[in-house]
């Protein structure tokens, strides 16, 4: 099995994943291992022992959401986040329009509202948001 994620392939994370990513996400810079010990122990994470977190960190840099560097001043080993929660979320999103949706915006709205018409003022705001998008 290949644990290295294609570059441009974005990996749905399980739900420690996603409680590890969201303490990157929360920080401006980066985190050393034992930071990252520091957070989860303040949380409500059931995630606990060093090997685990270990474990996470690992994963989460072999489907290319970290990204692991030398420190510079502190001399520690820091990590990164390579996205955005913003931009892992539009990946995301992204990814379930492709596999799902064929890549249209519309049929996935036709699902979402179970086939029913939008009102004119949801589908205005859906067209004002669009538009924004474009600027």
């Amino acid at each position: 099995m290949n644990l290295i994620a294609d570059e441009n392939k974005i990996i749905k994370l399980s739900s420690s994943e996603r409680d590890i990513m969201e303490l990157f996400w929360n920080e401006k810079d980066g985190l050393s291992f034992g930071e990252i010990i520091n957070l989860v122990n303040q949380d409500d994470s059931n995630i606990r022992k060093k090997q685990t977190i270990n474990t996470y960190l690992t994963r989460l840099i072999a489907k290319n959401l970290l990204i692991k560097k030398n420190g510079d001043t502190r001399l520690k080993t820091l990590y990164f986040p390579k996205y955005t929660k913003e931009e892992y979320n539009r990946k995301m999103i992204e990814k379930l329009l492709e596999e799902n949706y064929e890549n249209s915006l519309l049929e996935f709205i036709k699902q979402l509202s179970g086939g029913e018409y939008l009102s004119k003022e949801d589908a205005q705001k859906i067209i004002n948001v669009l538009e924004k998008d474009k600027n």
